[in-house]
């Protein structure tokens, strides 16, 4: 910011402050804003994602597959892996709502996943390495029950006729 103190407005109360040119200064507060926005999130073997605003991956090591997700992104539920809570991964989640991260573990994991509605728009930090999708799944504070439907057919009925 590039303030000259000859330059000077009168406040309200009387009272002079100095006059400045904040184009420079808006400048790199948009820069600071933009770099602060950009997440990373890397949960290794080139299972590695950047996006503005938060992120998620998870690996699968056995299956050498990457799962990633943005947030504010248009995307899927998931890939309908449909994995087992004992599978190990590696996951990485950077500034991601809670209730985008129980999407991507939903998306992949075999039992249907539950989020508490209180904590959606909480966000998680979150980088573990060969860990099962349990452990996950409980570190988050979330849990998990048999899928009602086979994965991404919610709300789909079957007409009979």
């Amino acid at each position: 910011m590039t303030c000259s103190t000859r330059s000077v407005a009168s406040l309200s109360d009387g009272r002079a402050r100095p006059l400045c040119r904040l184009s420079s200064y808006n400048r790199r507060v948009d820069e600071q804003k933009e770099q602060w926005a950009m997440a990373t999130c890397d949960a290794g073997s080139e299972c590695t994602i950047v996006c503005s605003g938060g992120c998620g991956c998870v690996y699968v090591p056995s299956e050498e597959s990457c799962h990633c997700t943005c947030f504010k992104s248009v995307g899927t539920r998931g890939s309908g892996a449909a994995l087992n809570a004992a599978t190990l991964v590696n996951i990485a989640v950077s500034d991601l709502p809670l209730g985008r991260v129980g999407l991507l573990l939903d998306g992949i994991l075999a039992r249907e996943v539950l989020v508490p509605a209180a904590r959606t728009e909480e966000r998680v930090r979150l980088k573990l390495e060969r860990v099962r999708l349990s452990h996950v799944v409980e570190t988050l504070g979330l849990t998990t029950r048999r899928r009602m439907t086979p994965p991404g057919s919610a709300g789909l009925r079957k007409r009979r006729g």
